[in-house]
């Protein structure tokens, strides 16, 4: 019996590495596949069946309870993957919110069925469960001390006190904003580092419609001016683009105040193929300890600030609620419809799809490469920056909140008001 509750424990494992493995995906705006979804139907049906089924008798009460749990704790489990897919049910933001809270309201139940179930191949999943989940939150505790004090600037003040009409204690309550730091009139803010997790920024950028935290800022803007040095050091064609360039054009050289990712572009050509890239990538992020997760189909390298781990529980880092990370997308030269073009695969702004279902730019906007301020420095740029957001975007000059929830939008209008 202990062999086969060990079987029963090690299946589990594989379940849920399997499991925070395949949620990337959402992390990266990427579908999840008809495949990955069957393959995850299967684990499930093998473990359960291995777990209820004695001789030629199935335990249906030991089936039912073990698919219910497994199931409901794998949703808490990619509550914070989902939720930074915009837009997403309340219902997934409430319990990427409470995770920690809900999580225990599950977990305790398993915990007495321990003393009342004798089937031994339930109890070592019930065990293993509780073990992988108790590592993971003493991990969260222990990542606390890596936090740091920050200041708050004036305007991300001003924008949290008309989101919170005032009141910014019970705000941050409601919300489950833990990073406020409140004494007496003093307002500060508990900051993430490389040794932390990362704040929530997707949720308190994005759905509340915050300012980026003073942490997650500086870390974005560390990160970016390293790999644009880095790459401009190896010689590889690169750009600031999206929410980066606008930024920098827009807001004097500034971050928008509600960043919240570093985009940058690169050429592939004969001479820096994809391969390299990636292998130049990889080194760059070894130095800086960062993470790098590559999508070769999109051709896109996503470099994260916090460092990598030892594998399986490199997996891990798919339960975190936030993550800072800088979003590289390769273009290529082509020709479309007589036209020098620059293209790519995925879709961006109002960028329009060719007939080889690439999306383009027109290469005159982006090469000769320039550089333009950024941060008190100098970093690379499309040789046109207003043409090119113009193509992007429209009229880029043009404040839109579309990306927030309708109070939050509301909150930040009338403090624009003001101004």
């Amino acid at each position: 019996m202990i062999l086969k509750s060990l079987v029963a424990a090690a299946l589990y494992l594989i379940i849920y590495f399997w499991f925070l493995y395949i949620l990337r995906k959402p992390r990266l705006w990427l579908p999840v596949s008809i495949r990955d979804k069957l393959v995850g139907v299967l684990l499930l049906t093998v473990l359960s069946g291995y777990i209820s089924i004695s001789g030629a008798v199935v335990d249906l009460w030991i089936l039912f309870i073990s698919v219910t749990s497994i199931s409901l704790l794998f949703y808490i489990i990619a509550a914070p993957a989902f939720a930074l897919l915009i837009p997403n049910p309340p219902l997934v933001q409430f319990v990427a919110r409470n995770a920690a809270r809900i999580e225990l309201g599950l977990l305790l139940p398993m915990l007495i069925l321990l003393f009342y179930i004798s089937n031994l191949k339930f109890r070592a999943l019930l065990i293993t469960v509780i073990l992988m989940e108790s590592f993971w939150y003493l991990r969260l505790w222990m990542k606390q001390r890596y936090k740091k004090v920050k200041t708050l600037d004036e305007d991300s003040l001003l924008v949290l006190k008309a989101s919170a009409n005032g009141d910014i204690k019970r705000f941050a309550k409601k919300h489950r904003i833990p990073e406020l730091r409140i004494v007496q009139d003093q307002i500060n803010w508990l900051g993430c580092t490389q040794q932390s997790f990362p704040c929530p920024m997707d949720y308190y950028v994005n759905i509340l419609g915050l300012n980026t935290p003073p942490c997650c800022r500086d870390n974005l803007l560390e990160m970016l001016h390293r790999i644009d040095s880095d790459l401009a050091e190896i010689g590889v064609l690169h750009w600031i683009e999206g929410g980066t360039l606008l930024g920098a054009v827009r807001e004097n050289g500034n971050l928008l105040a509600w960043e919240d990712d570093v985009d940058i572009s690169f050429l592939l050509t004969e001479e820096n193929t994809w391969q390299k890239m990636v292998t130049s990538i990889n080194k760059i992020a070894r130095q800086a300890h960062y993470r790098v997760i590559v999508s070769e189909k999109i051709e896109e390298i996503y470099i994260h600030y916090d460092p990598p781990r030892l594998w399986p529980f490199n997996y891990e880092r798919t339960r975190m609620r936030g993550e800072i990370r800088i979003d590289l997308m390769g273009y290529r030269l082509s020709r479309s419809n007589g036209n020098n073009v620059v293209e790519r695969f995925t879709t961006k702004g109002r960028l329009q799809k060719n007939r080889k279902g690439k999306f383009e730019m027109p290469s005159e906007l982006v090469l000769p490469l320039s550089v333009i301020s950024f941060d008190g420095g100098k970093v690379s740029c499309p040789a046109k920056p207003g043409d090119y957001l113009e193509a992007m975007y429209g009229n880029y000059a043009e404040v839109k909140y579309t990306w927030i929830e309708k109070d939050a939008a509301n909150a930040r209008r009338q403090i624009d008001q003001k101004r």
